[in-house]
Order: C-alpha cells, then structure tokens, then sequence
C-alpha cells in the first residue's frame, strides 16, 4: 500500500492543474516528491549563487546585495 500524500481530491486537482511540472504532454513530476525535489534544487542553486535552469519559464537571478547598490555609497545618518 503506498501513502497518498493528497488529503482531499482538490488538492491534488491543484497540483496537478498548477504546479505539476509538464512539457506539453510530457510529466516530468511524476509524484508529489518529484515536485518537492525540483523545487529544493532550484532553491538550493539560488542560493548557492549557480542558479542554471534550462527550459524554465520563470527566470530567478541571485539578488544583489544592499551593499553593492550605487545608492549606499554615503554613511547612514546617526542617531543622537
């Protein structure tokens, strides 16, 4: 017997409909698992600073630090 990770049929029509990974007719998150794990990898490349995700819709750049900014280039006003 395998555990249904999917309490109400609902849920699983949502995953299904928007958050299975498909292209065109091809499912590439078989499981439920399968969708956890492409989302921790791309998580885990983002942080990592190696974000490389070919076919993918959504595009994330690692985010530029405050300190790189042109607009930090003063001293913060202190506080008396």
């Amino acid at each position: 017997m395998t555990h249904d990770p999917f309490m109400t049929e609902i849920s699983r029509h949502i995953w299904d409909s928007k958050y299975r990974f498909r292209d065109g007719d091809v499912v590439h998150d078989e499981t439920i698992d399968d969708t956890w794990r492409r989302i921790a990898r791309t998580l885990a490349g983002v942080e990592g600073g190696n974000f490389v995700r070919s076919g993918s819709r959504a595009k994330i750049k690692p985010s530029v630090s405050a300190t790189d900014s042109p607009s930090n280039s003063r001293a913060p006003a202190s506080i008396s």
